[in-house]
């Protein structure tokens, strides 16, 4: 049985990092706009190392978001371990977090600290059209 919830998505904010220049990352924003992803952030990565500023956006974003009660619910897709201190202050504020991962890179203690978690490699990989 499918269970479907109702709520209403206002904005939804995507982060990543790219290397290339900044044109390349801008048409990466465009990409992700024209599904409909309003606030995408694409933040350059070097070349030796990933993006720390990925992270912390995205932290400073949620718990900004949720100390403002602008959601009831942030949806995390992650699996990093250094998430967990930003789930529990979400949590504090008294949001709720949905974690959506995939096992093969899951922290247990993420797992541990979201309120409702979800798998989602078997969608990503076997994608069933009758679901």
């Amino acid at each position: 049985m499918q269970r479907h919830l109702h709520c209403n998505i206002i904005r939804k904010h995507y982060y990543t990092s790219a290397g290339g220049d900044t044109d390349f990352r801008d048409s990466i924003v465009d990409r992700l706009k024209s599904p409909g992803m309003e606030a995408p952030y694409v933040f350059p990565r070097a070349r030796t190392r990933g993006s720390k500023r990925v992270d912390v956006s995205l932290s400073v974003g949620m718990l900004t978001h949720a100390y403002h009660r602008n959601y009831d619910v942030a949806v995390l897709v992650a699996g990093d371990e250094d998430y967990v201190p930003l789930v529990e202050e979400v949590k504090n504020a008294g949001r709720r977090v949905f974690l959506w991962f995939c096992e093969a890179g899951l922290s247990p203690a993420l797992k541990r600290s979201s309120d409702y978690y979800f798998d989602i490699a078997d969608i990503l990989c076997n994608p069933d059209p009758e679901r």
